[in-house]
């Protein structure tokens, strides 16, 4: 009895190769049968392909095995081997597995604009397939940063951003993982850096405050870099553009600041879209406060031949101003100082003689930051109303004195009315009221009074201005006589001559004359 070894069959394996779209052939190394058999067969199960033999072979380690083209997934073949002597055939399988390639997407391309501070982009629609199970970002060309460079299973969630102030192409790589015995798959993403169109804004400019602000020119502003126009835009403070369309000549747009706005303004210029980038500038407008000048008043004063100097009171000087200086704008006259002083408001002012009208005077405030407060201050000049009394007149002294009528007198320059008044000398008045017939008064000097009176005739107040003239009365004392005697003598042929002794001439006279009233005889 003869025992046979039974037969055995190795079939080797397992192998690992990538899909490919034309396969190499697969040398099944590792085969073998043994025991009571010979040779081996080869045969495909599952997953297609070619053997290079399907024939029983004493060599089945040298068949070769080449899977279908792009296939990947599990292939099965099978060994089989001849019938040992009174034994069965034996069988054993060896799995071949495809692996699918790696496959790596870097998304893109993007377009984006150069800026001094770029924002990080995202690198989305980026992603790793096939085999592949994580990918890793690196920068070929063009600078810049990126948030991981390590291998990640979502690669589309990294960030590049831009080297500040770059412009030009940026090249990226997407690197997968290797896939079971398959090379990594690498992909490239173009990210096109534009250059920003510049804008220049001109500036700083430095103004004062004020309540009728004017209008500044933005001289100095100007777009290049392929921009053919730029536009003005409000960013900071209070005003108002005379454009803020795009225009080819921004430096002829105005910027007037807010009546009474102080602080800072900031304008921004901003290009046109050039490759859909802008370029932008600002330009600052500083407006600093202004210093307060208070110069008070209104006043209101009478036309004068000697004008009474007027205490400028009520001005004074703030907002950081410390002192303030008087001018005459308007209407003459003189200041008692035009210096810069601590106390405006004691400086006087004194209108030209006889001048009515109006004065305007300005109070200018030293300079803070180049910039100065001024007030004006109006002083009305009213004119005097006019006034004429009359006269002289002269009466005699009596017991009995007679009522003059002060006519002649009259007024005008806008007076309505006018009274008398005794100055000085006594008597009466026969109306001391406003009255607009001031000629029909009558003025009774006082009995036996001699001497001179004096009459004032006062306008109503127009303007709260008076004129007054007087006039002047002149009553002379009353002429004396005394005559002497009486005298006696005889009659005779030649009468001598009688010496006229006691007699005198008083009061007022100064001369008597001598007459023959009645009995004849002859004077010398």
């Amino acid at each position: 009895i003869t025992v046979t070894s039974a037969s055995t069959a190795t079939a080797g394996g397992p192998n690992t190769v990538c899909r490919s779209a034309t396969p190499t052939a697969i040398s099944l190394t590792g085969a073998s049968v043994g025991g009571g058999a010979t040779t081996g067969a080869w045969s495909i199960i599952s997953g297609g392909g070619n053997l290079s033999s399907t024939s029983q072979t004493v060599t089945p380690s040298a068949v070769t095995y080449t899977p279908a083209a792009n296939f990947n997934g599990t292939v099965t073949l099978r060994l089989t081997s001849n019938f040992g002597t009174g034994c069965s055939a034996v069988t054993a399988d060896r799995i071949i597995n495809v692996t699918a390639l790696p496959t790596a997407t870097a998304g893109g391309p993007n377009v984006v604009c150069q800026s001094p501070a770029p924002l990080a982009i995202i690198l989305s629609g980026a992603n790793v397939g096939g085999s592949a199970t994580t990918g890793a970002w690196s920068i070929i060309s063009g600078g810049g940063t990126l948030s991981s460079i390590a291998q990640t299973a979502t690669p589309a969630t990294v960030t590049y951003t831009p080297a500040a102030n770059f412009s030009g192409p940026a090249i990226l790589r997407l690197t997968s993982n290797a896939g079971s015995g398959c090379p990594a798959a690498t992909a490239d993403r173009n990210i096109t850096v534009t250059p920003l169109p510049i804008a220049t804004a001109g500036g700083p400019n430095v103004v004062c405050q004020s309540a009728t602000p004017s209008a500044i020119i933005l001289g100095g502003a100007s777009v290049s870099g392929g921009a053919s126009t730029g536009a003005w835009s409000i960013i900071a403070g209070s005003g108002s553009l005379s454009s803020t369309a795009q225009t080819a000549t921004p430096a002829a747009v105005t910027f007037t600041p807010a009546a009474n706005f102080s602080g800072t303004v900031t304008l921004q210029l901003t290009t046109n879209a050039v490759n859909t980038c802008v370029g932008i500038a600002t330009r600052t407008i500083t407006i600093n406060t202004l210093p307060i000048a208070n110069a008070g008043g209104p006043n209101s004063v009478c036309q004068s031949a000697t004008p009474t100097a007027l205490t400028l009171t009520g001005a004074s000087v703030g907002n950081g101003a410390t002192t303030g200086a008087w001018s005459i704008v308007s209407g003459g006259g003189t200041l008692s100082s035009t210096a810069q002083t601590a106390t405006p408001a004691t400086v006087t002012y004194t209108p030209v003689a006889n001048f009515s009208g109006t004065v305007t005077l300005l109070l200018t405030t030293n300079t803070i930051n180049s910039c100065s407060g001024t007030a004006t201050r109006t002083i009305t000049v009213n004119p005097l109303p006019t006034v004429s009394a009359g006269g002289p007149n002269s009466v005699c002294q009596s017991a009995t004195p007679a009522a003059i009528t002060l006519n002649s007198a009259t007024f005008g320059g806008g007076a309505t009315t006018a009274a008398w008044s005794i100055v000085s000398g006594g008597g009466t008045l026969s109306n001391t009221a406003q009255i607009a017939i001031p000629s029909s008064v009558t003025y009774t000097p006082a009995a036996n009074f001699s001497g001179t009176v004096i009459l004032q005739l006062t306008t109503n107040a127009v303007n709260s201005c008076v004129a007054s003239a007087q006039r002047i009365i002149n009553v002379n004392a009353i002429a004396t006589a005394t005559a002497g005697g009486p005298n006696t003598v005889c009659q005779s042929a030649s009468p001598s001559a009688i010496t006229l002794n006691g007699a005198s001439v008083g009061g007022s006279a100064t001369t008597g004359a001598w007459s023959i009233f009645s009995g004849g005889g002859t004077l010398s």
